[in-house]
Formats: C-alpha cells, sequence, structure tokens
C-alpha cells in the first residue's frame, strides 16, 4: 500500500508469530539432505516484520503420523498425542 510515507508492506492473514512448533512432512520436508531446511523456510528471520513464527521448535515426520496426532487430539486424547509425538517426531 502506498502512504504519504512511502510504500508499506501491510500482511494479511493468520499471526503466527508466537507459534510454538513448526512440523514439516511430505518428501522435501522429511527427506531432504539438510533436514529442518522446508519447514525452516517458515520462520521469521531476525528483523524482519511480519506473521511468520519467531522462535519456534522445527520437527520433522518421517513416519507421517501428525495426521494420527490430529485425530488424537480432536478425539480429546492429548495424553496419547503427546506420547505419539515424543515418539514419532524429530527435532531438527
Amino acid at each position: 500500500m502506498w502512504t504519504p510515507q512511502g510504500r508499506v508492506l501491510i500482511q494479511q492473514g493468520k499471526d503466527l508469530t508466537e507459534a510454538a512448533v513448526v512440523p514439516g512432512t511430505g518428501e522435501p520436508a522429511a527427506h531432504d539432505t539438510r533436514p529442518g531446511a522446508v519447514p525452516g523456510a517458515a520462520v521469521r528471520r531476525p528483523g524482519d516484520a511480519g506473521l511468520l513464527p519467531r522462535k519456534p521448535r522445527i520437527v520433522i515426520d518421517r513416519g507421517y503420523s501428525l495426521w494420527a496426532l490430529g485425530l488424537l487430539v480432536a478425539a480429546d486424547l492429548p495424553g496419547c498425542a503427546t506420547a505419539l509425538a515424543a515418539n514419532h517426531l524429530e527435532h531438527a
């Protein structure tokens, strides 16, 4: 948007700045030669402004278990979801 002070970037969408975790799943994220590179691209860089997460943990889902985690949380079984995440998600 142009303002009297010049061009200004106005972002719209969900504010993810406080997101605690950025997961990576699928071939590029889980099996890249540099684990965490793909989900790491979704993290805000120091000095940047925007809606991307500031300091999240990056986890890699090599076993494609995120779908099951979502079902467990939706079924109000957070303890089971926590156990599954601890055993199947790797920290990048």
